[in-house]
């Protein structure tokens, strides 16, 4: 068996980290938003990560239209990721959440339980808002 002496590129590579401020700046800066609010205890936020965010399928759809990307980990119970996770209506971890291109956009919260079909149709759903709110 052979294994690679460099990690190959990954997903968890382009995710930054969440931060209010880093939220802000992703979403004045014209391009769609997705944040993962995830914690290494959470059995749920580490599988959809490996099934669902790390596929190629997503990662390419992610790229293509050009999203922000931000981690938000909650291992340690932030207080201000807590402020973010009641802004959109949840107490816990999995959450995700995208935010159309604009800064005003509102915030479109996924499932807990993520597949790629879920995703997939979410960033379709969510550019296509985005541009329809670029082109008003």
């Amino acid at each position: 068996m052979v294994f690679p002496l460099r990690k190959s590129h990954t997903q968890a590579e382009v995710w930054e980290p969440w931060s209010p401020e880093s939220l802000a700046a992703a979403r004045s800066s014209g391009n769609p938003v997705f944040v993962d609010f995830t914690a290494a205890w959470c059995l749920s936020c580490q599988v959809n990560e490996a099934t669902v965010l790390r596929s190629q399928v997503i990662r390419e759809k992610l790229e293509k239209q050009h999203f922000k990307l931000l981690k938000a980990d909650w291992t340690q119970y932030d207080p201000k990721i807590t402020a973010d996770l009641a802004s959109v209506n949840r107490s816990g971890v999995p959450t995700y959440v995208i935010y159309p291109a604009g800064s005003d956009s509102s915030a479109h919260v996924l499932p807990e339980l993520l597949t790629r079909d879920i995703v997939t149709k979410a960033i379709d759903k969510d550019v296509l808002a985005g541009a329809e709110a670029g082109s008003k």
